[in-house]
C-alpha cells in the first residue's frame, strides 16, 4: 500500500462510518454538505500532532483509536437527534478532545515511541534495510494544509494609469503680480 492510499483509505473509512452511523435517517444531501467539515475533523488529530513535531512516529492504529474514542463519546453522551449540523459538532468534538483532554497524552506517547525507535535505529546504523516508518500523521497533516489553502486565481494588481491633462493644450497663463497697493 502506498503512502497516498493510506491517508485516502483512512479518510474514506471514517467518512463511510460517519455516514452510516449519523446520517442514516436524514437526507443524503446533508452528508455531502458536511463532507468537507468531516474530512477536516478526521485530519484534525494529525494537524495537532504535526504542529508539535510528530511526523512519522504515530502508528495508524493509534490514530484510528483517537477517532473511535471521539465517535464512541458522541454516541454515548451526545444527543444526536438534537444536532442540526453534525459536521460542525464532530469537528468541535475532535478539536476539543485533542486540545483539552487527551492531546498531551498522545503527544507523550508519540515522543516515547520516537525515543524507543531512535534507540533501536542507533543499533541498526550499519544495516542496509530499515523498517518503514508509519507516516499517517504526516500525510493527513499535509492534506489538511493543502485543503486549507485559498483556491482560485489571484487578481492582478491594479496599476494606476496617469490620466491625460485636459488643459495641457492651453498656453500657461502669465503669473499675476501682486499689487503693492492696499485696497481702500
Amino acid at each position: 500500500m502506498t503512502l497516498d492510499k493510506l491517508g485516502t483509505e483512512l479518510v474514506d473509512e471514517f467518512l463511510g462510518r460517519l455516514n452510516r452511523q449519523f446520517y442514516y435517517d436524514g437526507p443524503k444531501k446533508a452528508f455531502f454538505w458536511d463532507r468537507s467539515l468531516l474530512i477536516q475533523a478526521i485530519q484534525a488529530p494529525a494537524v495537532y500532532l504535526y504542529e508539535r513535531g510528530i511526523r512519522r512516529e504515530f502508528p495508524v492504529e493509534k490514530y484510528r483509536e483517537i477517532l473511535n474514542v471521539v465517535i464512541a463519546g458522541i454516541q454515548h453522551h451526545g444527543n444526536t437527534a438534537k444536532i442540526e449540523h453534525f459536521g460542525r459538532y464532530f469537528l468541535t468534538s475532535v478539536q476539543s478532545h485533542m486540545r483539552s483532554y487527551h492531546g498531551d497524552a498522545y503527544y507523550q506517547d508519540a515522543i516515547a515511541t520516537r525515543n524507543v525507535c531512535a534507540g533501536i535505529d542507533a543499533g541498526r546504523i550499519f544495516r542496509k534495510k530499515t523498517p518503514p516508518t508509519d507516516s499517517t500523521v504526516e500525510i493527513l497533516a499535509t492534506a489538511a494544509k493543502l485543503a486549507a489553502q485559498k483556491r482560485g486565481r489571484k487578481k492582478a494588481k491594479v496599476v494606476p494609469v496617469p490620466e491625460p491633462d485636459l488643459f495641457a493644450c492651453m498656453a500657461p497663463a502669465a503669473p499675476q503680480q501682486a499689487s503693492s497697493r492696499r485696497p481702500a
